[in-house]
């Protein structure tokens, strides 16, 4: 009798689909072992950032107490040349200031300009990665020294979903966001209603008004004591303050959605756009810059 050599075409099929089975199963766990990766290099960053914030403010700040500022021209604001201090005075370098899971930034490879600061690369992409709290004279300033709640005072993190190149079509999704179904702004307790929001909000609508660094997945915060954390939504500051909006002071509205919700960014060039923090424990991170 001949033995029959080989494989039959129906088991070379069965071997191929175990192959690709494999595939789709091991490809997306790499790719989420390649992000938290990532996401530890962009936390590592801002750990030296803030180290290189305290050098600056040891050295430059007045009595050591602001931490990089550049006060309003014209009075408009500008973190990114607050931020661009630390490259001028050698406490960080450019490359310090990219999240290596920002798709729309990349290493500025040219001179160091002092009137330019984060200049586009010459494709056109972005050169920093990461919002820094707006100084606004005494109200909301990054200061090394003040009287609040120093743990949860978040001072900088991934850059601002408003300030990405399609931050604009955001703007929408916030109001959205503010009247989802699933959160009772009227209720009483406006710190827990703003932690229930944060246990509600599915994925999807966290795209919306989370950081583009990380796919939109959430974004790693400082906060002033130094330390860093990752967090789901931008609900990260004080009073679960969103660190992307400037809270809102109307007093008609609940607590939870002036601090959740809070006011966007004024993308169209208006005077709001240069508007700061509306109190002391109120985040406000932008990537913004006036520069000519």
């Amino acid at each position: 009798m001949k033995r029959r050599s080989g494989f039959t075409l129906i088991e070379l099929l069965i071997v191929v689909a175990i192959i690709v089975l494999l595939l789709s199963i091991l490809i997306p766990s790499l790719e989420e072992a390649r992000e938290s990766a990532r996401q530890a290099r962009c936390r590592e960053q801002l750990t030296g950032l803030y180290k290189a914030m305290l050098a600056y403010s040891n050295e430059h700040g007045e009595n050591g107490e602001y931490f990089p500022a550049v006060a309003k021209v014209s009075n408009k604001i500008d973190t990114q040349a607050s931020l661009w201090l630390m490259v001028r005075y050698d406490q960080a370098t450019a490359s310090n200031f990219v999240c290596p899971s920002d798709r729309y930034a990349t290493d500025w490879k040219g001179a160091i300009d002092q009137a330019k600061p984060f200049p586009l690369a010459s494709d056109g992409r972005m050169t920093l990665s990461y919002s820094y709290q707006v100084p606004q004279n005494e109200v909301g300033s990054p200061r090394h020294e003040r009287e609040l709640d120093i743990v949860h005072f978040a001072i900088m993190a991934d850059r601002s979903p408003y300030d990405s190149p399609d931050g604009g079509k955001l703007l929408t999704a916030l109001t959205g966001w503010s009247s989802s179904p699933s959160v009772n702004w009227s209720a009483a307790d406006a710190a827990v209603q703003a932690r229930a929001k944060v246990r509600k909000v599915a994925l999807s609508e966290r795209l919306k008004v989370n950081s583009s660094c990380h796919r939109g997945r959430g974004q790693n915060v400082l906060y002033r004591d130094g330390h860093v954390e990752w967090k789901d939504t931008p609900l990260a500051g004080i009073t679960d303050d969103n660190i992307y909006t400037r809270c809102d002071t109307n007093t008609t509205i609940p607590v939870a959605q002036r601090y959740c919700v809070g006011i966007a960014p004024d993308l169209t060039g208006g005077t709001a756009n240069n508007a700061g923090p509306t109190s002391n424990d109120d985040s406000y991170l932008r990537t913004f810059s006036n520069a000519p």
